[in-house]
C-alpha cells in the first residue's frame, strides 16, 4: 500500500466514524474482503469507512437515554471520585451501562475515598443526561446520570484492582507528611492522580510549559527501572529487555 493509500484509509476511517450510519456489519465485511481479494486500496478505504460508520452508529445506539427511574444495586467505579461544584462526581458501571454519578452530603462523604475498580452499593435516581452534555459525556461512554441518595457497603473488586489500589494507597500514605500542595503534585507525578492539585500549581506549570509533568509522564517507569537496574545490569541485552518489560508490567 502506498503512502497516499494509507492516508486515504486513515481519512476514510475517521470520516466513517464521524458519519454514523447503521451499516449492516456483513455488508462492510464483504466490501473489506473484496478489497483484499482484488488488492484494491480504494475499495479498502470504502470498506473501512463502512465499518467505522456502522460501529459508530452502534456505539451511539448503546448510549440511548435512560428513562427516569429509581435504581439500587452494586456498581463498579470506573474513575476515581472527585469534588466538583460542591458534590462528588464519579463514573460508575451499572451492569453494561456506564453512568455519571453525583453525590452530595453524607453520600458524598462515603463515596469520596473509594478508588477506580472498587465496587459499592448505591441507591438513587437514574435520568437522561442533559442534551448539552451528551456529546461531552459520550467520549466517556456515559449515557445516563445517577443522582446518588445512599451509599452502602463496598468491596475491593478484582484481585488486580485490589493490588493496584493497595499500591496507590501505600504510596499516598507515605506522602502524608508532605504539605497539601506538594502531596497533590506527588500524586500526579507518580500515580496520575491530579484531584488534589491546586489551581495555582496548575497555572504555574502551564506558564512554564511543564504541564505534562502534572500527571504520569514516564517518571514512574524511570523509578521502577532505577530500582531494578542492579539486577538488569547483570543480564544479557535480550534478557535485560525482557526483564525490564516484566518489571514495568
Amino acid at each position: 500500500m502506498s503512502d497516499a493509500a494509507a492516508i486515504g484509509l486513515a481519512l476514510s476511517t475517521a470520516g466513517g466514524a464521524l458519519v454514523a450510519v447503521a451499516v449492516p456489519l456483513p455488508v462492510a465485511l464483504v466490501v473489506v474482503a473484496l478489497a483484499f481479494a482484488r488488492r484494491a486500496p480504494i475499495v479498502l478505504c470504502l470498506g473501512a469507512a463502512l465499518l467505522a460508520s456502522g460501529g459508530s452508529a452502534r456505539a451511539w445506539a448503546g448510549l440511548r437515554p435512560a428513562s427516569p427511574h429509581a435504581w439500587s444495586g452494586v456498581a463498579t467505579l470506573v474513575s476515581d471520585p472527585g469534588d466538583f461544584d460542591g458534590a462528588v462526581r464519579v463514573d460508575l458501571r451499572l451492569g453494561h451501562r456506564r453512568v455519571e454519578a453525583w453525590a452530595r452530603g453524607g453520600a458524598a462523604g462515603r463515596l469520596r475515598d473509594r478508588l477506580a475498580g472498587e465496587r459499592v452499593s448505591v441507591a438513587g435516581r437514574l435520568e437522561p443526561v442533559p442534551p448539552a452534555a451528551r456529546g461531552r459525556l459520550a467520549r466517556r461512554h456515559v449515557g445516563a446520570r445517577l443522582t446518588v441518595d445512599e451509599v452502602g457497603s463496598w468491596a475491593f473488586g478484582s484481585p488486580v484492582t485490589r493490588l493496584a489500589n493497595g499500591v496507590r494507597r501505600t504510596l499516598l500514605a507515605g506522602a502524608a507528611s508532605l504539605p497539601d500542595d506538594r502531596r497533590g503534585l506527588f500524586a500526579g507525578f507518580v500515580l496520575g492522580d491530579d484531584r488534589e492539585q491546586t489551581v495555582e500549581d496548575v497555572d504555574d506549570f502551564r506558564a512554564s510549559g511543564l504541564t505534562h509533568l502534572l500527571v504520569v509522564s514516564g517518571q514512574n517507569v524511570a523509578f521502577v527501572l532505577a530500582l531494578a537496574s542492579p539486577m538488569l545490569g547483570r543480564l544479557s541485552l535480550g534478557a535485560r529487555f525482557a526483564a525490564a518489560l516484566a518489571a514495568v508490567g
